[in-house]
């Protein structure tokens, strides 16, 4: 039986060691951040589509007026989540839960949907503090037009 001949392994220098773990780790990086361009491109992507959807929306709902003007994405937000809400109505807190429209902006909006006439707003029985939002007939009509403009526009609500 013939023997295997024996082969000498040269031992790694520190040097050598740490041009491999260089390499490895200049490798990794190079990886992720191909990564995070590909991140990065597709977040650029979602920013368009959304900027795109926003314009088509607020084309959709321009024949809804509210004050003086359109109403505003918000506005519709906010409505929509209004009359969801049925005859019981919402407080402001629920609605602002419900759409992510911070206070401010939603007593405004309140304000403008009320002195409309497409929202009623009434103290809370529970807390004067807060307002109970409902929609009117004229709030639960404009929801109706709003969602048949939107859905010839994307085919839904």
């Amino acid at each position: 039986m013939a023997k295997k001949p024996v082969t000498q392994h040269k031992q790694k220098t520190s040097r050598e060691i740490h041009q491999l773990n260089l390499a490895k780790t200049t490798k990794a990086r190079g990886d992720h951040i191909q990564s995070l361009k590909g991140i990065e491109q597709a977040e650029l992507s979602l920013r368009e589509n959304l900027s795109t959807v926003h314009s088509k929306m607020l084309d959709s709902l321009r024949p809804l007026k509210v004050g003086n003007g359109s109403i505003t994405v918000a506005s519709w937000t906010a409505l929509k989540a209004i009359v969801g809400q049925g005859k019981k109505g919402a407080t402001a807190n629920t609605i602002s839960g419900i759409t992510g429209i911070l206070g401010p902006s939603l007593s405004r909006i309140i304000a403008l949907l009320e002195s409309d006439g497409i929202i009623t707003a009434t103290a809370s029985d529970a807390d004067l503090r807060n307002k109970v939002v409902k929609a009117t007939s004229r709030g639960i009509r404009m929801v109706t037009k709003g969602n048949t403009l939107l859905e010839s526009t994307y085919g839904q609500s």
